[in-house]
């Protein structure tokens, strides 16, 4: 089932700034308590983008977009988040024909473009393919981020990172342990890379933006452990370099965008570690790693920059009267800790009635919106209280623009 999203009230709006960072700025996102939180990579800033996963219904396996843009499961859903927590897309990921045992199934290892127009994703389950025993199956589907558009599927591949904006690494169990893809290429056409030198299971991994080190989780149950290896190309084999200790809960490598740490998690939370030399044999100069973000799991590293926590504000001006709103603008007093552009509509039921905007400093500024003619006219005899609703949409100086809406009453 889908769960409804809370309406953010004007009059106690508060909310979060996604935006795209700079290069020196970049986060975390990841699971904590079912929902979805972001922080620095030092741990300081972490914050819940998401309020609502329960256990029944949890978000899972957040990625995150070098715009900020946050896709992630939810339930049997995947949906598209921005970092205030609004929900921009919600949609159940599409399965192949003729594979119900698929259906109403949690996608798992979501994963979404840098570009953040695409999202991987896969869904464990029973199945009894043709020509082949029944038995647990797992395929990996591509969709637009919104959902929108179906780019295909890849049966027996599991836990999808892109590499570029249109193809993945995959791991495919024994024989095709680490495989490339692309979205719609086939549903049987992942290529393999290059398979364990013991033949020992890989099951999750990602490769850095630099295309120069791979970390996958290798081995089972208590000598799992993470292994690095050097990458010289995509079309030779890489070579170990190191490993960590064995660890049984491990989850999710991911890479700093400039490739020199790497965050994990396990049962304490997400650790990450220094790693600013990989080569052949070795990891010269490693740090030992730190548990950054307790209780945190699944953790992805991104270029987008956190940003704080917004606080917007509104109320009609004291002792306004709709006889001298309709004629001279509805006022209202706005309080922001952040600038911007602040537009959009009044609206009485879906009509719209009004429109305004302002620019605004931190601090206490003035929004005015000017009826129609026609309302003016319908209005101006009204010996009663008019309720309006209030439709805005709010544009940071840096960031993405964010909605900001309410219902407000203007005395007779």
């Amino acid at each position: 089932m889908r769960r409804p999203r809370t309406v953010t009230a004007l009059l106690t709006a508060t909310f979060a700034l996604a935006a795209a960072g700079t290069a020196a700025a970049d986060s975390i996102v990841y699971i904590k308590g079912h929902n979805v939180w972001i922080a620095n990579p030092d741990g300081t800033g972490a914050r819940a983008v998401t309020t609502d996963g329960e256990e029944d219904w949890p978000y899972r396996s957040p990625s995150m977009a070098d715009n900020g843009l946050i896709s992630a499961g939810h339930g049997t859903d995947i949906v598209q988040l921005d970092q205030q927590g609004n929900e921009l897309a919600e949609f159940p990921p599409k399965i192949p024909e003729n594979s119900a045992s698929f259906g109403g199934l949690p996608p798992q290892d979501i994963a979404v473009t840098p570009d953040g127009s695409k999202v991987a994703y896969t869904i464990y389950g029973y199945s009894c393919l043709p020509g082949a025993s029944c038995g647990t199956r797992q395929v990996t589907g591509y969709m637009s981020a919104n959902g929108k558009q179906d780019y295909g599927y890849e049966f027996s591949l599991t836990s999808p990172e892109w590499i570029s904006n249109n193809a993945i690494i995959g791991f495919g169990g024994f024989g095709k342990n680490v495989m490339f893809d692309a979205p719609n290429s086939g549903d049987y056409d992942a290529k393999t890379w290059f398979n364990d030198y013991a033949d020992r299971d890989i099951s999750d991994g990602e490769l850095s933006r630099q295309r120069d080190r791979l970390a996958v989780l290798r081995d089972y149950g208590p000598d799992y452990h993470l292994m690095i290896y050097k990458v010289n190309g995509l079309t030779a084999e890489p070579e170990l370099a190191c490993n960590t200790g064995a660890e049984e809960t491990l989850n999710d490598p991911s890479w700093s965008p400039d490739g020199k740490r790497i965050a994990f998690a396990h049962k304490d939370g997400i650790e990450i570690l220094g790693l600013p030399n990989v080569v052949p044999n070795d990891c010269p100069g490693a740090q030992s790693g730190k548990v950054v973000l307790p209780g945190g799991s699944e953790p992805d590293w991104g270029p987008a920059q956190v940003q704080p926590r917004y606080e917007i504000s509104a109320d009609v001006v004291k002792g306004t009267k709709l006889a001298k709103a309709l004629k001279k603008g509805l006022k209202l007093w706005v309080k922001t800790n952040v600038a911007g552009t602040l537009a959009g509509d009044i609206k009485v039921g879906k009509k719209k009635v009004g429109a305004g905007s302002a620019d605004l400093s931190p601090g206490k500024g003035k929004i005015k919106f000017s009826f129609t003619k026609k309302a003016k006219k319908k209005y101006a005899e009204r010996d009663s209280s008019l309720k309006v609703f209030v439709d805005l949409m709010f544009k940071p100086r840096v960031g993405l623009a964010f909605p900001v809406s309410g219902t407000l009453e203007v005395k007779p």
